[in-house]
């Protein structure tokens, strides 16, 4: 496969996921990523369960403290803000307004229930799990459970959310410009998590993983749901008008 081919490839496949009629290569390539943040984030909670402090934990959050700096100081709480429940719900609401005055009120719905959801789950799991937070000398811990950072999940939700949607409806090229500024934005605000102190990096990962499986749960939902509201008419003429 060429070097040109192979964006290509990847990009036709991810049209076909989110495609009204996906085809077995889309959905077996989605079934496949799934499983994997299914695998990874039960990895981390294995660990957790079992007391593990992994070494990426030990020194995590001290190496990335060292690049500590005025300047990353500002970058990094920055992040930390915008990646609250607030702002990321600002930045949803403002998504969910364009997409309803377009008369994408389906689309809007995926966005609100991504969000809503992931930060109800992130809560549950944080109770259940009852990790307490990292504890080091430049950080005053919140005084919430650790596992998994809601910064990072919930923002690591968002993101390919708005992407999915962007992808839908603007083509796949522009929607995964929008998957990987989602997923950087997503980055920065959990490594100002680790940054900051107040989590583990497994915190993080965990929270990546829980976000994926996550927005992999609701696109399949949709999916389903969307092919229980055609009737066998509209699917065909689906299939004819394409």
């Amino acid at each position: 496969m060429t070097g040109r081919a192979w964006p290509d490839a990847v990009l036709t496949v991810g049209e076909q996921v989110y495609a009204d009629e996906p085809s077995d290569v889309a959905t077996e390539a989605f079934a496949s990523a799934v499983v994997g943040c299914a695998f990874g984030l039960a990895v981390v909670v294995s660990a957790i369960r079992r007391s593990e402090t992994s070494a990426l934990d030990t020194l995590g959050n001290t190496f990335i403290h060292r690049f500590q700096s005025p300047v990353m100081d500002i970058v990094m709480n920055a992040a930390t803000e915008i990646g609250r429940d607030l702002g990321l719900a600002a930045i949803a609401t403002v998504g969910a307004i364009v997409l309803i005055r377009a008369k994408r009120d389906r689309e809007a719905l995926s966005i609100a229930v991504v969000l809503g959801g992931s930060i109800l789950l992130n809560w549950a799991m944080k109770i259940f799990f009852h990790r307490a937070r990292p504890v080091v000398p430049w950080a005053v811990a919140p005084a919430d459970y650790s596992f998994p950072s809601g910064h990072s999940m919930n923002s690591m939700a968002l993101g390919p959310a708005i992407a999915l949607v962007v992808w839908r409806l603007a083509g796949p090229r522009w929607g995964a410009v929008a998957f990987v500024a989602g997923s950087l934005a997503a980055g920065v605000i959990g490594l100002s998590r680790v940054y900051l102190g107040v989590h583990y990096p497994t915190d993080v990962l965990g929270g990546y993983a829980t976000a994926a499986l996550w927005v992999g749960i609701v696109v399949g939902v949709f999916r389903v749901s969307a092919a229980w509201h055609w009737s066998p008419t509209e699917r065909r003429k689906g299939r004819g008008a394409a």
